[in-house]
């Protein structure tokens, strides 16, 4: 009965996993909840994976690049990986090519992403996650992804005007809008080098919405800008009638306010709520390329 017993215990040793073995994992990007000039297609859309392997010491061990047809339909893939070794995960999806694979983590999320135009994501808005510290096999194999951009969705409360009043908002704009950011942390805007000479921008029928009965708000994209000193504003061109006063034809009276902080992964709606005169009371003469620095709610 022991020799039976001994057997029975050698075989059960045998057959476990081995620490060092290589092994062939399973990971899964977490796709972020919806936020939605373009405007992107599905904020959800992931067309290409740059997937960075690190190890213990934070050393790059493995790069590799991804395009949609060599993904899953959940956009799942595997890796073989030492079982009990300690490795971190990063994933940069849509950034639409191979990168250049940094060395270090550390190097890693100094990296900065450059978009070429305000609204370049035909194929997916840029998302980023990492898996730090993990152990293959120890958790479920899901890597968080976060947007780099944040959405803000502008609308206009017209109801304090006066009866004389009109308003109509024929262009939307982003200024001083970020044309690069950090892949991982938070990031801002650190010179002019780093903004669009024209931002963000949505015109014509793209923001009729705003002028409806009711208001409907209009979505504006932007890279992240965080506790900078250069922060983002948002400017809006308008078409102004009084019994006073009146833009002449092309041309437009100004509202424009700061955005704060523009965290990556967020959705803020921001209301224009002019009163009275829509002037602030100020006297002009001519209001063509005036600006007013209007509050928001």
């Amino acid at each position: 009965m022991k020799r039976t017993l001994l057997i029975l215990l050698l075989t059960l040793v045998s057959c476990s996993e081995e620490p060092g073995q290589l092994q062939t994992y399973v990971f899964t990007p977490l796709l972020p909840g919806a936020v939605k000039s373009d405007d992107p297609e599905d904020e959800n859309m992931v067309s290409d994976l740059n997937i960075f392997l690190y190890d213990w010491n934070s050393r790059l061990e493995e790069h590799r690049f991804l395009s949609r047809r060599f993904l899953e339909g959940n956009c799942s893939f595997e890796m073989k990986l030492l079982s009990g070794g300690t490795y971190t995960l990063c994933l940069a999806a849509n950034m639409g090519y191979a990168m250049e694979a940094p060395p270090t983590l550390d190097s890693l999320k100094k990296t900065r992403f450059h978009l070429a135009y305000p609204d370049e994501y035909p194929k997916g808005i840029p998302m980023t996650g990492c898996l730090e510290n993990f152990i293959p096999g120890e958790d479920g194999g899901l890597i968080p992804l976060r947007r780099m951009m944040a959405r803000i969705s502008v609308g206009m409360d017209r109801s304090a005007l006066d009866d004389d009043v009109r308003i109509y908002v024929r262009r939307i704009t982003v200024g001083n809008c970020p044309s690069s950011a950090f892949l991982f942390g938070s990031s801002s805007v650190r010179n002019e080098d780093e903004v669009f000479p024209s931002g963000f921008c949505k015109a014509d029928e793209n923001v009729e919405p705003i002028n409806r009965t009711p208001s409907t708000p209009v979505d504006l994209y932007l890279l992240e800008n965080m506790g900078g000193e250069n922060p983002s504003w948002i400017e809006l061109d308008l078409e102004f009638h009084s019994d006073k006063y009146h833009t002449p034809p092309g041309e437009y009276l100004k509202y424009r306010f700061q955005t704060g902080d523009v965290k990556r992964n967020t959705s803020r709606s921001i209301t224009v709520r002019p009163e009275g005169d829509g002037l602030n009371g100020m006297e002009f003469g001519n209001i063509t390329n005036k600006t007013y620095f209007c509050k928001v709610y």
